[in-house]
């Protein structure tokens, strides 16, 4: 019996994805991008975006760095990041992501309310 194939998805379209799924919970201030990265993305060299997906022995890993708002707590958003991206991804794509990382890369500075 064939494997089930896993799905695939330009990078462009996995974190646009991504984000269409975890930009309204609280504590989601925007997705992580190094300005390293940014440069990259303008000379069409090898990047990796702030969501990433890969395929290992144990299955499909999905991968989101993040910047969390100053009053987030981490664990909890972590956690609903997680179980929202698996749900959104897996109802578009049909086939379930086994595993997924969040990364709080970086957390907002606090707006000056003066």
């Amino acid at each position: 019996m064939a494997d089930t194939p896993k799905p695939s998805f330009s990078p462009e379209v996995l974190t646009r994805s991504v984000w269409d799924a975890v930009k309204d919970i609280p504590g989601v201030h925007e997705l992580y991008r190094n300005p390293l990265q940014t440069i990259g993305e303008r000379v069409h060299i090898e990047r990796y975006g702030p969501v990433r997906m890969e395929e290992d022995d144990e299955g499909c890993l999905l991968e989101i760095h993040l910047v969390a708002t100053p009053d987030a707590h981490l664990p909890t958003l972590a956690d609903a990041v997680g179980r929202a991206s698996l749900t959104y991804l897996a109802r578009m794509a049909g086939t379930p992501i086994e595993r997924v990382k969040v990364c709080v890369d970086d957390v907002a500075l606090a707006s000056d309310e003066e």
